[in-house]
């Protein structure tokens, strides 16, 4: 799941922003309800303070080469207490499809969301080094 509208940060390709990840799972099974290995642990959508509308969006890629052992290349896998990692903020989608040989989306669905008290938290403790 992720901020389809970016978060401002530099792109890694000139005239993108990155997207805001707010969870990446993996090895999910289509047919296992719950299935699947976390790498980058659930967080609500939270857009930064005055940003406006974000469309948050949950998408599912094939993996062309079945099960992966390790957590997919391009991200660091985190924990629930990794708050203020900037894996979330420098996500880049196209780039970690490429790496990672997905095919897809072979579904996805959107939602649009505006920052709240808890995404203006959570943009502070992001800017704030542990």
């Amino acid at each position: 799941m992720l901020d389809a509208d970016g978060n401002n940060s530099p792109a890694t390709t000139a005239g993108e922003l990155n997207n805001y990840l707010y969870w990446l799972k993996y090895n999910v099974n289509s047919s296992v309800l719950g299935s699947g290995t976390d790498v980058v642990p659930y967080q609500g959508a939270s857009p930064p303070p005055n940003s406006g509308i974000h469309r948050c969006v949950i998408l599912v890629y094939s993996q062309l080469n079945g099960s992966m052992t390790s957590p997919p290349v391009g991200v660091t896998a985190l924990h629930d207490d990794d708050v203020n990692d900037q894996t979330r903020a420098t996500f880049h989608l196209r780039l970690f499809i490429r790496q990672n040989q997905l095919s897809g989306p072979v579904v996805g669905n959107f939602f649009r969301t505006l920052e709240d008290s808890f995404s203006a938290a959570q943009w502070a403790a992001l800017a704030s080094p542990p």
